[in-house]
């Protein structure tokens, strides 16, 4: 809940919860791999003389996608856009902190209010499972 229409406790409590940006670009550029293929693996660390880093993913090996030409990959927060891109989008992942994991303990006392429930991944370990644990969760009121 957001806006004028929060109370002071439910901004509070939801202002908690901090979160981390990534762009995710699922693409076919093999320069996001290691030189040598043998060393490819499902996933792959890619890190900068700047303490930055990104993640590849090499769906073929993950999905069981066998020999497609060209490999079918994810990367995270690439530095460069890689070429050959299929598809992009943004998505955030909750941070786990002291405060958030105090006001999850908190929730409780808003839930339910003027009809309201909430449920997030940042209500466990920012998995998506978590998110959906908790909706399964507050299925039953």
């Amino acid at each position: 809940m957001r806006g004028e229409y929060a109370t002071s406790n439910e901004k509070k409590i939801l202002g908690a919860f901090q979160y981390a940006y990534s762009d995710i670009y699922v693409h076919r550029d093999a320069n996001f791999m290691p030189r040598n293929k043998a060393a490819w693996a499902a996933w792959n660390f890619l890190g900068d003389v700047n303490n930055r880093c990104c993640v590849t993913y090499w769906l073929n090996l993950l999905q069981n996608l066998g020999d497609t030409g060209l490999p079918f990959l994810v990367t995270l927060n690439p530095a460069k856009k890689p070429e050959r891109v299929v598809s992009l989008w943004r998505t955030s992942h909750p941070i786990p902190s002291p405060e958030a994991a105090d006001a999850s303990k908190r929730l409780g006392s808003i839930q339910g209010h003027r009809g309201v429930w909430y449920c997030g991944a940042y209500q466990g370990y920012g998995f998506h499972e978590d998110g959906f644990k908790v909706t399964a969760n507050l299925s039953i009121y």
